[in-house]
């Protein structure tokens, strides 16, 4: 992956006359190495993205990860390293040109090294008068945004970083989600990793907190991927942006519900989102994701809704017992239904 914008590809300054001059400008990396990227594409959210120099295999063109727009590098660049570059380029162009335009002066003149004024005869003499230097422009570095997901392509080796879910490689362009969902798991099973730490330092109410909050991620991250995945189905599928966008909008959170989100699959795409678990493994799936209700809306205490829904023989106003090995499994089935529907979408084998 190549800097922006001036690696390999010089800026041109034209002065008010008309004149034209050339600067190479390289754009500074922050702190982690990485370099800001904005997709061209003005309907594309969020469009701003990172990557990270030296990685990856360096093509031609770049990609966005979002939306897959793809377009020359410096089409990518953001409006403050825009900004830098000119600037860059301004401050080179008042430091130097001066000086241009008095030697090219004293050449024309006949004026030797040191000789600031000249006798043309005839009484009449010319001086060459310097003015005062040009203060040295400020120029403020590109303000890059902290980004919190960092990743890897599997494919072409770039190291980047994004705001939610990509979609594709930045670099190689080749589809990366399936990696992007299996980071985001990764999170939560770190956590679910460290629960027994934390309740031997901080006691057994955090530790279950710990892990209500993993299941609450587990269930609202596999609704942010399967409506994801349904929405660029959608489109590929001949669907408007706005038209696919209304019809997810209208399901609401159905993928919430194991229920719901397979009855509503079917009705959006003719695809029943579990159709790859066993009946016993969408019971399984079901009870964690039911188990959400009473830890999201009634702070973990179990209800009759919840009793009704999953058959359980817990206590009503008891608390929901939710183990480490529980939300460890609707990990590993979320991901299963994850790769089974994105492989049935969009003809991928499945990993």
């Amino acid at each position: 992956m190549r800097d922006l914008p001036g690696r390999r590809g010089p800026l041109n300054i034209r002065s008010r006359g008309g004149d034209r001059y050339t600067a190479s400008v390289r754009i500074p990396t922050d702190r982690d190495g990485m370099q800001g990227r904005q997709c061209p594409k003005r309907d594309c959210k969020p469009r701003y993205f990172k990557v990270k120099p030296g990685t990856g295999c360096d093509r031609k063109q770049a990609c966005c990860p979002y939306c897959g727009h793809e377009a020359g590098h410096q089409k990518f660049s953001t409006p403050s390293q825009t900004r830098y570059a000119k600037d860059l380029a301004m401050r080179e162009f008042e430091q130097r040109v001066p000086k241009m335009v008095e030697d090219s002066l004293r050449e024309e003149l006949g004026l030797r090294r040191g000789q600031r004024k000249k006798d043309l005869g005839f009484g009449l003499s010319l001086e060459l008068r310097g003015s005062r230097p040009v203060p040295r422009r400020l120029v403020r570095p590109p303000v890059e945004e902290r980004l919190k997901r960092d990743l890897a392509c599997p494919g072409c080796k770039l190291q980047f970083a994004v705001f939610g879910i990509a979609t594709w490689c930045p670099d190689c362009g080749d589809d990366v989600f399936l990696a992007a969902v299996d980071a985001e798991f990764t999170v939560v099973q770190a956590i679910l990793g460290d629960v027994s730490t934390r309740r031997e330092r901080l006691g057994e109410r955090v530790a279950s907190r710990d892990v209500e909050n993993a299941l609450e991620d587990v269930v609202s991250t596999f609704e942010a991927v399967i409506r994801k995945m349904v929405l660029r189905a959608l489109l590929e599928r001949g669907d408007s942006r706005e038209n696919a966008a209304e019809k997810l909008r209208k399901k609401g959170n159905c993928f919430q519900s194991v229920a719901r989100g397979s009855r509503e699959s079917v009705d959006l795409l003719q695809e029943d989102l579990f159709s790859g678990l066993t009946a016993v493994e969408v019971s399984e799936i079901e009870r964690s994701f039911e188990a959400r209700h009473p830890v999201t809306h009634n702070a973990g205490v179990v209800d009759r809704k919840y009793l009704d829904k999953t058959g359980s023989r817990e206590r009503e106003g008891g608390e929901v017992r939710i183990s480490v090995a529980q939300v460890e499994r609707c990990v590993e089935l979320c991901l299963r239904v994850v790769r089974g529907f994105h492989g049935r979408l969009f003809h991928r084998p499945e990993v």
